[in-house]
């Protein structure tokens, strides 16, 4: 998916990007809205903003995901990602397309998934804030088991590992300054790395000299035994499969 999107980008000649998976459907004049929006951004502002994101709803009309306190509702990206998950679940819109040039998903040999995350945060350390609003743009399909994708099995996890290891390493090396305002994300990295390593066949002494700040790797060494425990957990997927 991350190649299609860097050639995708690169082909493109539109102002602005949003993708669209196979499981999607975009309400009526959704992207009309969307421009709309983005363009009562003062056009002296609309430099530091990454996005105009809405509300997404299922193929019954059933809400996914919570709506905003106020809309619209501009906050930072890297503290919307890590501090608001009460606002959490699916959310779509569409942004300039500059800003995805700059930062293409890093196309690493031997995997057919890279996460989004680096490429998100990537992008928010040059435009900053979202603008969200509490408008329907998206229809999310669910249990939809033509199209639904699942990437929590051994084998999914061997195929995307040196990817994960890449995400991973990138969270932990770039945003530990919200290490004690959202822990979570950070124990998972520091839990997940040596497993997606030792799948990706990239050696435990490789990826310490890859973490480059001290609390990294403490935060590494304190996870070992959820690390070990994950390892064992996935082995055993593997045996029953």
């Amino acid at each position: 998916r991350h190649i299609a999107h860097n050639l995708a980008i690169r082909e493109a000649r539109g102002e602005m990007w949003t993708s669209v998976d196979s499981d999607d459907a975009i309400v009526p004049h959704a992207l009309e809205r969307i421009r709309e929006l983005w363009l009562e951004i003062p056009e002296t502002e609309r430099s530091d903003f990454l996005s105009v994101v809405g509300l997404c709803r299922d193929q019954h009309g059933r809400s996914v995901g919570s709506p905003f306190p106020v809309s619209p509702f501009d906050v930072d990206v890297r503290d919307y990602l890590f501090l608001h998950r009460q606002f959490g679940g699916e959310k779509w819109g569409a942004g300039p397309m500059e800003p995805m040039r700059r930062f293409p998903f890093a196309e690493i040999p031997g995997t057919h998934f890279v996460p989004e995350g680096v490429h998100g945060l990537q992008m928010a350390r040059a435009h900053r804030r979202f603008r969200f609003v509490n408008e329907v743009f998206r229809i999310y399909y669910v249990n939809d088991s033509e199209t639904g994708v699942t990437l929590t099995s051994r084998r999914e996890i061997a195929k995307g590992a040196p990817g994960r290891v890449h995400y991973y390493l990138w969270l932990l090396n770039n945003e530990m300054e919200y290490f004690w305002r959202s822990p979570v994300p950070f124990v998972k990295a520091a839990a997940m790395l040596p497993v997606t390593a030792h799948y990706a066949g990239q050696p435990l002494r490789d990826i310490w000299q890859k973490l480059e700040s001290p609390s990294a790797k403490l935060l590494v060494v304190a996870a070992m035994p959820l690390s070990a425990s994950l390892g064992a957990y996935f082995g055993l997927i593997g045996q029953r499969k």
